[in-house]
């Protein structure tokens, strides 16, 4: 073989190796799954506020209904929050067996410290939204997540795709809020001025 072709298959191993590595946790409860992911939800983000979401046949990491969700962005650019609604499959009805609350089998770090013990190694969640396991989960990554990058955190249940769960785009920042709401006083002042002046 040339050094060429060496080099050719070389760079397809290492590409297929960083395709199957790891995102999610696994236990001694799910561990028999055939994906190389580990998660039993993947979703992949094209943009703050889109997105895929399938499932991909690895069981609940609790041996009966929680499970795991690794999210990847694929978009263009690092994404610091997304939300997720739930219209039926009550995924968001935490309580208190989150991943947290286990031991990976596979060597992926497991997270500490979420309120809900459901978050994953660098994001949080916001309930405000979530009222009997259903409604609107703010996920914030407390490093936004960068292009080709992967994170995980478990749910309550394994969503229904399509009408049950879709990918959303995160509710603005209270700071966000108010840096618009200044700006628009100051674009009215100056309006207000220009016509006293006319």
């Amino acid at each position: 073989m040339t050094v060429t072709k060496y080099s050719l298959i070389g760079a397809l191993l290492c590409a297929g190796s960083l395709v199957a590595a790891p995102i999610c946790p696994t236990t001694s409860n799910n561990d028999t799954g055939t994906n190389p992911t580990g998660c039993s939800v993947l979703i992949s983000l094209t943009g703050p506020t889109s997105g895929t979401i399938t499932t991909t046949g690895i069981g609940p990491y609790d041996g009966s209904e929680d499970v795991t969700v690794g999210v990847t962005n694929n978009s263009k650019a690092a994404i610091s929050s997304f939300s997720l609604t739930s219209t039926s499959s009550d995924a968001f009805g935490f309580d208190l067996d989150g991943i947290q609350t286990f031991t990976a089998t596979n060597g992926v770090a497991i997270g500490h410290g979420g309120a809900t013990g459901y978050e994953g190694p660098d994001n949080t969640f916001n309930t405000s939204g979530v009222v009997s396991g259903n409604g609107t989960l703010v996920i914030n990554f407390n490093t936004p997540l960068a292009v080709g990058a992967s994170d995980y955190f478990s749910l309550e249940g394994t969503p229904s795709i399509g009408g049950g769960i879709v990918v959303g785009g995160a509710a603005p920042e209270p700071g966000s809020i108010a840096l618009l709401g200044s700006g628009l006083f100051g674009l009215g002042a100056l309006a207000l001025r220009r016509r006293r002046r006319s």
